[in-house]
């Protein structure tokens, strides 16, 4: 089963105190205490960039480790990669529609326990 923003959306509600950009934006962002979880197309600033995403379908944005982000780019570069311009920052591009959707929940909670204070990490810990 292919996930898609909907399926970002359940994963990243379901977290304590995150909130969605709101509208019109061409990519929003859940964010937990102002802090970027994950990003819905973003920007990947290639030069082929229109031609890939009718190919590929609408990639999203996770923030992670880089070390991290590399493990997964080198295991499965059919989900996961990154562009020049991603390559300094701490997240991994991910196409929706090749994403395994536990694999999806486990990133962004991932990235929500990275991101929240740690006295919501605890409260989450408690449940």
């Amino acid at each position: 089963m292919a996930a898609t923003w909907e399926t970002v959306c359940a994963i990243a509600a379901a977290l304590p105190a995150t909130e969605l950009d709101p509208p019109p934006r061409d990519n929003p962002a859940w964010r937990v205490h102002g802090k970027v979880l994950v990003r819905r197309n973003p920007r990947l600033r290639i030069p082929d960039e229109a031609a890939l995403r009718q190919e590929r379908g609408e990639p999203i944005a996770v923030h992670l480790e880089r070390d991290e982000r590399d493990l997964l780019v080198a295991s499965d570069p059919d989900t996961f990669f990154f562009t020049p311009h991603w390559a300094s920052s701490p997240s991994v591009l991910v196409w929706l529609d090749r994403v395994d959707p536990d694999l999806l929940r486990e990133l962004i909670t991932d990235a929500w326990r990275a991101r929240a204070p740690k006295r919501l990490v605890r409260e989450l810990d408690g449940r």
